[in-house]
């Protein structure tokens, strides 16, 4: 079954990764990235904030 979780290092559509997340909740090992938490995008060249679920339908 598929991780229906986004987690850091996690890439996004547009070659990017996701840099930073919870210091105590982990997945697998990874923190679980969180609303806020910032993605290094490769197209935009910025760090962007993850949107809250309800923008990104």
């Amino acid at each position: 079954m598929a991780r229906q979780v986004i987690v850091m290092g996690d890439t996004t559509t547009h070659g990017g990764k996701v840099i930073t997340g919870s210091q105590v909740d982990v997945i697998d090992g990874k923190a679980i990235a969180r609303t806020g938490d910032l993605v290094a995008c490769l197209e935009h060249g910025v760090k962007l904030k993850l949107p809250d679920s309800q923008d990104m339908q």
